[in-house]
C-alpha cells in the first residue's frame, strides 16, 4: 500500500471511500411497544412530547415520596 500511494511522479491524491449506510425500508416493534405506538410517538410534535415527559416524571416522583 504505501509503495503505491508513494511512487515518484505521482502527485494525485488518494480519496478516502465513503462507506455507504443502508436505511431498513421497514421498522420492528420493541417488546413492550407496538409498530403503531412507535410510528405515533416518531411523528409528535415536540410540545406535546415535552409535557408527556414532564407528567410521567411528577408522577414517578409522586409515586417515591
Amino acid at each position: 500500500m504505501y509503495k503505491k500511494r508513494h511512487k515518484k511522479d505521482i502527485i494525485v491524491e488518494a480519496v478516502k471511500k465513503k462507506r455507504q449506510t443502508f436505511k431498513k425500508p421497514y421498522s420492528r416493534s420493541i417488546v413492550g411497544a407496538t409498530l403503531k405506538f412507535i410510528q405515533k410517538r416518531r411523528v409528535e410534535k415536540p410540545e406535546v412530547c415535552d409535557v408527556a415527559l414532564w407528567h410521567a416524571l411528577s408522577l414517578f416522583i409522586s409515586c417515591d415520596v
